[in-house]
């Protein structure tokens, strides 16, 4: 998937919170999405980009049970099942996932495979700067702790 500049006919926003951005796969796609979100975002306002860094260790896992965290539905049972792996070497995580939805007339499923990339914090960190953010903040958590190293970052950026 290669991206584009989107642009909205809407006011200018005051903040913005990335999350996904992992399912970007290219650079390009990365740096197009910041473009576009440059030209949505009012002058001083925020950028907030939530992401995971890469291992330097390639993994896998096998066949998980995934439960909802909150239940959304009284009159059926959803939950999925997952395995994956990750290559170190590309950054890039491979996820094979299959739905389950039960309800009474039985169980349906479907099945969804997709891929993550994921980037160094030095490549997010000039590409928002060359889209026009200035960082005002790195933090680890959602308490705005300082980032001090470890594979969850929070970018805060300003438009300049």
């Amino acid at each position: 998937m290669h991206s584009q500049i989107i642009e909205f006919n809407i006011e200018p926003v005051d903040f913005v919170f990335l999350l996904d951005l992992q399912h970007l796969l290219e650079i390009d796609d990365i740096k197009n999405a910041f473009i576009s979100i440059n030209k949505h975002i009012r002058k001083g306002g925020c950028l907030a980009v939530e992401l995971g860094l890469p291992s330097s260790k390639s993994y896998s896992w096998l066949n998980e049970i995934y439960h909802p965290r909150k239940i959304n539905y009284t009159e059926k049972k959803v939950w999925k099942t997952g395995e994956g792996n990750y290559d170190s070497e590309t950054k890039r995580t491979f996820i094979s996932q299959k739905i389950f939805i039960e309800d009474k007339q039985g169980i349906k499923s479907f099945e969804h495979k997709f891929h993550l990339q994921l980037y160094e914090r030095e490549i997010i960190l000039k590409l928002l700067a060359d889209c026009g953010f200035s960082i005002k903040g790195e933090y680890k958590d959602h308490k705005f702790s300082k980032y001090d190293g470890g594979n969850l970052i929070i970018i805060e950026g300003i438009k300049s």
